[in-house]
């Protein structure tokens, strides 16, 4: 093999594994999965004992009155589950900080899924 298209080549494997693993570190899975936030319909977790005091802490400092994902509002919280469940159960994006445990984050998706009483 010529030695322009072997360097052209390497090149080549050596973007396309920089973009991999770039693509790959915006969003960080968390490795939960769907079945570890199934509903238990018999959970006492409601908005008024975890979601809002969660959401405060963790959320709101920056998803506020006015942001894409107001996270101060029952309403908006149960409009955007999907989105929050993907983004701060499955992968670690949110919080900013990654400061959630997995039992934290676990308790959010179950929240999530019923519903978010």
């Amino acid at each position: 093999m010529p030695l322009t298209k072997l360097v052209s080549s390497t090149l080549t494997l050596a973007v396309l594994g920089a973009l991999a693993l770039g693509l790959a570190a915006c969003s960080p899975s968390t490795g939960l999965g769907a079945g570890d936030i199934t509903c238990d319909a018999a959970s006492p977790v409601t908005y008024d004992n975890f979601g809002a005091a969660f959401m405060n802490t963790n959320c709101s400092g920056c998803h506020g009155p006015g942001s894409r994902t107001d996270t101060t509002s029952l309403a908006s919280i149960r409009a955007n589950a999907a989105g929050i469940i993907d983004q701060t159960v499955y992968n670690d994006s949110m919080p900013q900080d990654s400061s959630l445990t997995d039992a934290e984050r676990i308790e959010l998706g179950k929240w999530l899924n019923c519903g978010a009483p």
